[in-house]
């Protein structure tokens, strides 16, 4: 009867492990990756943009990888006076 519990127990625990490491994969799929304009201007990805992100990004914010584009994409439609 014991050996019973004992394996209901552990049965328990390993599905709440899963349930929690799903949990933890769900986050980390629906969480963006944030950026300072730090990274922003180390970052091997945005190397060609350096001196517009310097310009259009704020040094207190973080920015989405979506962000940074819509921000390159508008600085370059921008009209020149």
């Amino acid at each position: 009867m014991e050996k019973q519990k004992e394996v209901k127990t552990k049965s328990n625990e390993k599905k709440a492990e899963q349930n929690q490491e799903i949990t933890k994969q769900e986050l980390k799929q629906n969480q963006e990756t944030l950026f300072s304009k730090q990274a922003v201007l180390r970052s091997n990805l945005f190397s060609d943009y350096k001196d517009i992100f310097t310009v259009v990004l704020s040094d207190e914010k973080e920015y989405t990888k979506k962000e940074l584009w819509q921000k390159l994409e508008s600085f370059q439609k921008r009209e020149m006076k």
